[in-house]
């Protein structure tokens, strides 16, 4: 409604956005510079020819470069897309990057009859193999596409999918050391077997109508990486439930666990994983305090310094450990704030401070129906992803949360009343019921009052012990007591609002003659 899908169009200030104005060059600049911070540097090592990392690639002595791999000649924008009239393919977007530097240079691109869907081997022609020998630098570039992934159908295995396996294996048996493998894809895909073909390894999900300009921008060094993992990249199926099981903990997982929360196995990438062309430190941490209560708040400081050679940035990130409590599954350590630096020089240091309330380390009481700081001592982190760790500060944690309201809730059982109706808001909506199946699981408190309201530690409110508050705002169209009884008064529109202990809900309530 606030978007206006139900107001006359002439009246919907949006409606008269064009598409001059949403692919204006700004915003295309907008999309390029997404993509360019959306790419992941997985891995980047040496080359034994020249001692260096593999990337950044210079452009001025790069005479070939081959790109293998249909979908690098293809701009996969995944679902919920618009239809940009920019749109840039790897191949367009290298090519174009390689040639300002370097008119001299070529760049070679083939297929190879590969894509997600084929069951065939990919087949490289001889000029492609002898193309390939000869390289600077050979991109292989895989990956998945609505073929594989979309609204509706998941994927059924996190294996290469198509014959993308058959050509990385026909690739590396030629014996370039200078592969580069591409990944855009909707998620991880299992590289376990194939990624020591590779020095270096770049991820990104479906990036945009500027895709093949961000890629190139990033391996030609134009863009120093800082895109991290928001997901785990687990090895293969073998570390997963079966996709319909949803649970987390590993005693419901078969001892796996899911997410880098409850995980128990190594992954390929662990959560908030990402490399940089770059190196930093952190250094000078420090806790606001050692011993706190539930009700306060942690602060974090340290400094990050760029101690590599060339200018970067990185992604701080903030996880705490939690204490071993009996009678509840904790998580092994879960992120509690993070923030990117800014473009740092060489050298150059950057202080940051991230700040966690307490309370946000709750964890769910089945037996008291709800959430809990338990006391104990919380190891806070700082590092460069969930696995890798540069610092620790411990913090006692010991007392009671205090509850407050967080949450007030107004769902009236319709939205259309005629004059003289009345509405008892401290009745029950007669369309919420319980999706607790009691012959499964212990009683769980009802929510469906027409008035709700929840404590921060997500217990409900007893109304009868609160100071509730009723009004509305167009009294000529309902009027509400004191006693929570609403009477449809004149035809129009008004908000009931319920106030709970100082917080607010709100409901709006259509009236219409008899």
């Amino acid at each position: 409604m606030r978007t206006g899908e139900f107001d006359p169009r002439n009246k919907v200030p949006y409606n008269k956005i064009t598409k001059a104005v949403i692919q204006s060059p700004d915003h295309q600049k907008l999309a390029e510079k997404v993509a360019e911070n959306s790419i992941v540097l997985l891995k980047n090592d040496r080359v034994s020819a020249t001692g260096k990392t593999l990337l950044p690639i210079d452009a001025s002595k790069i005479h070939k470069i081959v790109i293998v791999g249909n979908l690098a000649n293809k701009v996969t924008l995944g679902g919920y897309s618009g239809d940009p009239s920019l749109k840039v393919d790897a191949v367009q977007g290298i090519t174009s990057a390689v040639k300002t530097v370097n008119p001299s240079a070529y760049v070679v691109f083939d297929s190879t009859g590969s894509s997600t869907t084929a069951e065939l081997p990919a087949v490289l022609n001889e000029k492609t193999k002898t193309d390939i020998k000869s390289a600077d630098l050979v991109i292989v570039f895989v990956g998945t596409d609505m073929a594989i992934s979309h609204e509706g159908h998941d994927r059924a295995s996190l294996a290469m999918p198509g014959n993308y396996n058959s050509l990385i294996y026909q690739v590396a048996a030629l014996g370039n050391p200078n592969m580069v493998m591409a990944i855009q894809s909707a998620g991880p895909v299992d590289i376990n077997y194939v990624k020591h073909y590779f020095p270096a390894i770049v991820f990104s999900g479906y990036n945009g109508e500027s895709q093949g300009t961000a890629l190139a921008h990033v391996l030609l060094g134009m863009k120093n990486p800082s895109g991290h993992l928001d997901f785990t990249w687990y090895k293969d199926d073998t570390q997963l439930p079966d996709k319909s099981d949803y649970a987390l903990v590993p005693w419901k997982t078969n001892k796996l666990g899911r997410t880098y929360m409850y995980f128990t196995q190594k992954p390929t990438y662990p959560f908030g994983y990402g490399l940089s062309y770059s190196q930093f430190k952190f250094s000078n941490v420090k806790i606001s305090s050692g011993s706190v209560s539930p009700n306060d708040q942690v602060s974090m400081s340290f400094d990050v310094t760029n101690t590599g050679k060339v200018a970067g940035a990185t992604v701080a990130q903030l996880y705490v450990g939690f204490p071993k409590i009996k009678g509840a599954w904790s998580p092994t350590k879960k992120l509690e704030g993070f923030q990117k630096t800014t473009t740092l020089e060489p050298g150059q240091t950057e202080h940051i401070t991230l700040n966690v309330k307490v309370s946000q380390l709750v964890l769910w009481n089945e037996r008291d129906f709800r959430s809990v700081v338990y006391s104990g001592d919380y190891h806070f982190q700082i590092g460069f992803n969930s696995s890798d760790t540069a610092a620790i500060k411990n913090v006692n944690i010991q007392g009671q949360l205090t509850p407050k309201v967080q949450h007030v809730t107004v769902e009236l059982p319709k939205l259309v009343y005629h004059v003289g109706e009345t509405i008892n808001l401290n009745g029950t909506n007669k369309w919420i019921k319980s999706d607790i199946n009691t012959a499964l699981a212990q009683p769980h408190p009802e929510a469906d009052n027409i008035v709700e309201a929840v404590y921060n530690n997500n217990s409900f409110v007893k109304l009868a012990d609160a100071n509730v508050y009723y009004s509305s705002n167009n009294e000529s169209v309902v009027n509400v007591n004191q006693k929570g009884i609403v009477s449809a008064k004149g035809p129009g529109v008004a908000t009931i609002t319920v106030t709970v202990d100082g917080v607010s809900g709100s409901s709006v309530v259509v009236v219409k003659p008899n």
